[in-house]
């Protein structure tokens, strides 16, 4: 515990941030690539190989065989997850082991992986926390034994946890939006889905059709999810998910949409496009805009 405390201490050790960083995702994923590490922490190769191996020498990692390229992939040993445990470095600790890989998943885990590490990136201190697909598949699974209308639910690929920046306008008397001045901050919970693989549009609409169940329920109006970001791995992907949003449009409350593409908010962060959709009106914002909400007062608080 004494080395835990040299290796994951960021005021002791230079790099300990980094070595934190790396154990922190590795708990909440299960396991990563040196891409992640490099992209992540804005590393070379040569450093972030560097990073790692010291990690496993510690004994806190291991690695095991990918099937693909990198060739491996690295996960936490028995070791590591008490590390993790005993200095607080996760909230979640997933306790995968190599023999539970899959090597058809990996593409996406790994994608799922840089979208949180490019969100931390974009949102930086209103980045707040983050729940996983493990943890998410644990929770649907208790309320559907707990409650059966709740079976069908949909597992999304992660929950982010964000601080949201609200400006309140008032319409004038000339019919234009003018800002009161006033800003609030809240923390929203926003579902996170990473669309690689082409489905098919039925597919498409009926992954929507049990979504809106959980993103607004009509009869308590209650907005479970105020926010969904879809990033997808082709425009056609991104089009026809659209597509299918526009058939239960009006059933999702005043939940936010956003559609972007993977590629593009990986490489330009705050720059990438996103469409930004609210019952079916839409407009195409910046990704660093995201958390910047405006309320208009005067229309019983009309989420824009």
């Amino acid at each position: 515990m004494e080395k835990g405390q040299l290796i994951l201490g960021s005021e002791v050790l230079r790099n300990g941030p980094v070595y934190r960083g790396i154990m922190e995702l590795l708990a909440r994923f299960g396991y990563l690539s040196i891409q992640e590490v490099k992209y992540g922490f804005d590393l070379t190769i040569q450093t972030a190989i560097n990073r790692l191996f010291y990690l496993k020498r510690s004994g806190y990692i291991q690695t095991f065989k990918s099937q693909t390229l990198p060739p491996e992939f690295y996960c936490l040993t028995r070791q590591g997850r008490e590390v993790v445990q005993a200095f607080t470095v996760s909230n979640w600790i997933n306790h995968f082991v190599p023999s539970q890989y899959n090597v058809i998943f990996q593409e996406h885990t790994r994608s799922v992986i840089k979208t949180n590490l490019a969100l931390r990136k974009i949102l930086g201190a209103d980045y707040k926390d983050w729940v996983g697909e493990d943890l998410l598949k644990q929770n649907v699974a208790y309320e559907a034994s707990q409650y059966y209308w709740k079976k069908k639910n949909r597992v999304l690929d992660g929950e982010l946890y964000l601080q949201i920046h609200k400006t309140r306008y008032k319409r004038t008397e000339a019919g234009d939006l003018e800002a009161t001045g006033e800003v609030s901050r809240e923390t929203w919970k926003c579902g996170i889905e990473v669309e690689l693989s082409s489905k098919s549009l039925k597919r498409y609409r009926q992954q929507f059709e049990v979504l809106r169940r959980q993103v607004y329920e009509p009869f308590a109006e209650e907005q479970l999810y105020p926010m969904m970001i879809f990033l997808c791995g082709s425009q056609t992907i991104r089009d026809n998910l659209l597509k299918a949003y526009q058939d239960f449009s009006k059933e999702f409350g005043n939940c936010i949409f956003y559609f972007g593409l993977v590629d593009e908010v990986l490489q330009k962060l705050k720059e990438a496009p996103l469409l930004k959709v609210i019952s079916g009106e839409s407009q195409v914002v910046k990704a660093g805009e995201l958390n910047h909400v405006s309320v208009r007062i005067a229309e019983a608080a009309k989420v824009a």
